[in-house]
This record gives structure tokens, sequence and C-alpha cells, in this order.
């Protein structure tokens, strides 16, 4: 089965708070780029409570962990071009259930040539050994999590001239997963390892200062290592997206963008029918006040499975997080998603919420001492797959 798809809802591991987030009324002045690099670390060392830690529907488990994550940004401050290279690992150790413990870590290289005032080449490659959360909608039961590695390349090149803008891109993502014990036998995860290729092309109109219309085409092939997966089912496939939107700016205190298209998804496996829907999403950043911040996020996409009988599934999520400045050392966030696992061919859907709240409190410049509650639910109409899983975290973050 495949790996969560990129921000989905239910990722217990990744609602440590990022350091100094705190609300502005105003998007951050450039910085003036006088050359050389800038170095920014961050951390985050957290003690969470977790009263489901196998995402279970009866006989749960509970449990506390230790969590630690380090980041740094290497970031160049020059006038013209651009590098940015990121590294960083989150580490968690729990107190009953070692089995649990992992060692997450990322390293990324971004960069950008500037090939004139308006028109650059930019690109990037990443490497990540991360862990499949439990209860995430692809997710077994494992001794231990599944680890997965996922490599990334992305290409591209932007220009405009005048009101007219045109973007040519392209990305290649490979995943290997590990094989994972279970039960004194192994869950096989080869069948799962695959090298997810896209290229696409995005034709922009600035209509005005405020709004900018655009339209774009994808392409999108998915090809895994093994011909059959362990049931026999052929899962490389190929298809498109086309769509059409909007972005619209007001003074930096207001952006929103929106699209809306269709998408098509061929399977090599003839017992697959062609996946067609419709394809959306929406990004709302609203800076209401000084101490006010709204988001607010819609999408859908297919991903991918290896549970028999179904090519994939299309994953629905809307998603919410609204940060108010109580006082000049007291914060706040709260937050809300929704998501639907809807699987192709098969009678199985799952619905999933996640609620958050927490509070932060200014210890020194840069230094935040968090509390935080979250819940995660699953509602499945598989019996036996629903869960209902709260978390405590008391966290401290500092980014210099």
């Amino acid at each position: 089965m495949a790996a969560p798809a990129s921000g989905q809802v239910l990722s217990p591991e990744r609602d440590l708070p990022e350091p100094a987030q705190l609300p502005s009324a105003e998007a951050p002045a450039p910085e003036t780029r006088e050359g050389g690099f800038k170095f920014t670390p961050s951390f985050t060392f957290a003690y969470q409570y977790d009263d489901n830690l196998y995402a279970t529907d009866s006989d749960t488990v509970s449990d506390t962990v230790l969590r630690a994550r380090l980041n740094g940004t290497l970031e160049s401050q020059w006038q013209r071009h651009a590098l940015k290279l990121e590294a960083g690992t989150t580490i968690s150790r729990y107190m009953d259930f070692s089995s649990e413990d992992t060692e997450d870590y990322w390293l990324n290289l971004s960069g950008r040539r500037d090939l004139s005032p308006r028109s650059n080449l930019f690109g990037g490659v990443s490497v990540e050994r991360a862990h499949e959360a439990r209860g995430t909608a692809e997710s077994f039961g494992g001794d231990e999590p599944t680890l997965y590695d996922k490599r990334r390349i992305n290409l591209g090149l932007r220009t405009a001239s005048g009101a007219n803008g045109l973007t040519l891109a392209g990305s290649v993502v490979e995943y290997d997963y590990r094989n994972t014990p279970a039960g004194g036998g192994i869950l096989f995860n080869d069948d799962r390892d695959r090298v997810h290729s896209t290229f696409g092309v995005r034709a922009s109109h600035d209509y005005n200062p405020r709004w900018t219309l655009f339209a774009q085409a994808t392409s999108d092939l998915r090809d895994y290592d093994l011909r059959f997966d362990d049931a026999l089912y052929q899962r490389d496939s190929s298809g498109y997206r086309v769509s059409v939107g909007a972005r619209f700016a007001e003074a930096q205190r207001l952006q929103a963008e929106f699209m809306v298209g269709y998408l098509s998804q061929d399977y090599d496996d003839p017992r697959f029918d062609t996946v067609s829907a419709a394809d959306y999403k929406a990004s709302l950043r609203w800076f209401l006040s000084r101490s006010s911040h709204l988001s607010v996020n819609l999408d859908q996409s297919l991903e991918e499975t290896t549970l028999p009988g179904s090519p994939g599934y299309l994953y629905r999520k809307l998603s919410g997080s609204w940060s108010q400045r109580f006082t000049d050392r007291l914060f706040g966030k709260f937050s809300a998603a929704f998501a639907t696992a809807d699987y192709r061919q098969v009678a199985l859907e799952d619905d999933y919420y996640d609620l958050g709240a927490g509070l932060s409190h200014v210890l020194a410049k840069g230094i935040l001492l968090n509390l935080d509650y979250r819940h995660l639910q699953r509602d499945s109409s598989q019996p036996g797959e629903d869960f209902s899983r709260n978390q405590y975290t008391l966290s401290i973050s500092g980014r210099f």
C-alpha cells in the first residue's frame, strides 16, 4: 500500500509545533541580501501522552513518548540566484513500547538561477527516511512501524513577458519500502516500491494587480519495481491532469488560489477501470488583524494502494487553522481537518477527523513553551477499523 499522502490528515508525529510560528498582520519584509549565507537552526523537544498508541478499535494501549526534532537551514543571501540547504531529524523514544521507536531524517537542496529579471531555472533534490504513522490510510499492523525511503528530484523553467507567464516543470520521486516484522512473519512491502514521474506546463496571465488567471496540464506516470504485487495485480499506470484557476492577492494580507479540472489514470491491469474524477484544489491565507491569522485548504488527490481489487483511492481533504495572539507572550492555535479515503472498485471508504488546540508562551526571544491537545478519529465502512485517539503534548521549541 502507498505512503501517506502529502499533508495527510492523520499523521500523529507531524504535530510538533514549528518554532516561533507566530501570527503577524503583514508578510515579512524582503531581506536585504548582501551576499554570503544565513544559517538558521531550530529545535523542538516534546513529551507526549497517547491514549491509543496503535490506533485500534478495541484493546487500546497507551504510552508516553519523548520526541526531539532538530533542523538547520543554510540559505544564500545573494542579490541574484538562490541556494538553500536544509537538513533535520526527528527521533522518538517510547517509554513502554520501544518497538515504536523511530529515527526519521531529511536532506533537501534547492536552488534558482536567474537568467534575466523575469526568467529563471529552478530545481532541487531531496532524500528522506520516514515511517508510516499508525492509523494513516495505508498503515498496517506490523510489529513495528513501516520504514520507507523517499528520493526526489525536480527541475523547471519559469519565464514571463508583460502580463503573461509560462512555467515548465517536471519531477521524479522514488519510494523504497522496508519489509516489516509481523506476528513472527514478514509484512511484504517490496511490491510497493515505485517511481512517480510528472511533467507539466502552466500558462498564466496577470489580469490586474490582484488577479492572476492560469491554465495547466500535467502528465502522471507511476512505475512499480515489481511487475506484479503479492496479490498478482499490475500496479503500473499513466494519466494526466488538466485544470484552470486563479490566484488573488490583496496587499499581502489576503492570498487565495483555486483551481478546478479533470484527472484520469489508466492502469496496466485489465481488471482495473480507468479512474476519472474532478481535480480541484483551493487555499486561503488571511491576516484578519495584527493578532489573527486564518488558513484554509481544500484538496483532492489520487493515491496508491495494494488493496486487492482496488487500483487506488481518491483522497479528499478540507483543513483549516486559526492562530491568535492573546498577549505579547501568549498565543493560541486551533485546527480542524476532515478527510475521506474513497477506494475505487471496492466497498471501502474511510472518514478521518483531526481536531487540535494549543497554547504557546514566549519564554525568550525565539523560544516557546507549548501545550497542545489533539483528537484523531477514523470512521470506516469496514467493521473493526474505527478508532478514536487523543494526544497531549508538552514541548519547548526555538528558532535562532
